[in-house]
């Protein structure tokens, strides 16, 4: 439940190594959920560089994290559960063979005696941080975690993340990826032994992993329809957070557009945007589709190659103002399409245009 209060976040933390291997209380006590994603995050930039030749290519800190008898890995590393969050800090801390882990753990005081003071962003594991737009106890969130992890997969979305393939919809695992520079959430989907991801929300600068975590599940909640009255509003909202920069690399791109077909929205990536219109890639083969951007309508589809009358339809809509109070009639569609048919007009709206 929401209370009433002040969130604190602070830049540091004081840890003990040696309380995340602990077996005989819940973990990761006395510290929160948030700080063990922290934790993880400065293993994983701190060891990058702790690497030793093998017979099978090269091992070390990086390979140990993402799961033990590997070499040669990237310095992601992927969580699908608490579980293996969990797991993550027993190799690190425990596992023995590597003298590159070794040396790691000397010079970078993550044995087990240690207690270090990390430059991690956090909420106070015994306050409160906000939520949702409401304020929680910061230990309020494992609930809500374990529901990302476990609750999520098998379920099918009520938007549609693939433009090609509209029907696959069924969650597969629901993921964060941990590196040195933050934190990236992303969904796992597919049928028929095709998978596909997307990206729900990457670290931006000055967040922590709660803040990042809380971008990632309100897009979780419109996806899933748990939230949003009615189609509508989800594309509506869907479309505000891909519009919003500070989403991370994936959703700060213009192009991506969600919108209403076949009773249900639809995600994709835009050839062209134009003010309120875009130019939507839909279905396979040479197709392109005039989409109105802030209520994702489908306004028209051109299935030859010849775009450039669809190129100047939405010039000449945006041109007359048809996209600002809402999708355009489709009198005017009419209307300023065989008017921009003529090569002469290059996308000028008709002067009896009225949205």
């Amino acid at each position: 439940m929401p209370v009433v209060g002040r969130a604190r976040k602070q830049r540091s933390a004081r840890v003990s190594v040696i309380e995340f291997v602990r077996p005989e209380r819940p973990w990761p006590a006395p510290y929160s959920l948030e700080q063990a994603f922290e934790v993880l995050r400065v293993m994983v930039a701190t060891g990058r560089r702790y690497t030793v030749l093998g017979p099978w290519g090269r091992t070390g800190v990086s390979e140990l994290l993402q799961g033990g008898h590997l070499a040669n890995c990237g310095t992601t590393r992927s969580i699908a559960s608490l579980r293996d969050l969990t797991a993550c800090f027993h190799r690190a801390l425990l596992a023995k063979g590597n003298i590159a882990v070794e040396r790691w753990r000397r010079e970078q005081d993550f044995t087990l005696g240690a207690r270090r003071l990390l430059s991690i962003p956090h909420y106070r594991p015994d306050g409160l941080f906000r939520f949702q737009g409401a304020l929680f106890p910061t230990r309020s969130i494992d609930q809500t975690l374990t529901s990302y992890f476990d609750g999520l997969p098998g379920t099918d979305l009520r938007a549609s993340l693939n433009s090609v393939h509209w029907s696959v919809r069924r969650v597969h695992r629901a993921v964060v990826d941990v590196d040195p520079d933050g934190f990236r959430f992303w969904l796992e989907y597919g049928a028929s032994g095709s998978v596909w991801s997307h990206t729900l929300a990457r670290t931006r600068r000055g967040e922590s992993f709660l803040d990042t975590f809380d971008r990632a599940w309100t897009r979780c909640l419109l996806l899933t329809g748990a939230i949003g009255r009615g189609l509508g509003d989800i594309v509506t909202r869907l479309n505000q957070e891909d519009a919003d920069p500070s989403n991370g690399p994936d959703a700060s791109d213009p192009s991506h557009i969600c919108w209403v077909a076949f009773r249900r929205p639809i995600h994709a990536r835009a050839v062209t945007r134009i003010g309120h219109f875009a130019l939507v890639p839909l279905g396979p083969g040479p197709s392109l589709t005039l989409v109105h951007w802030p209520s994702g309508r489908i306004l028209r589809t051109q299935r030859t190659g010849t775009w450039d009358r669809l190129d100047r339809l939405a010039h000449a809509l945006e041109a007359a103002g048809c996209g600002k109070g809402g999708p355009p009639r489709r009198e005017t569609i009419q209307a300023t399409a065989r008017h921009t048919s003529r090569p002469h007009t290059r996308g000028r709206a008709h002067a009896d245009t009225r949205c």
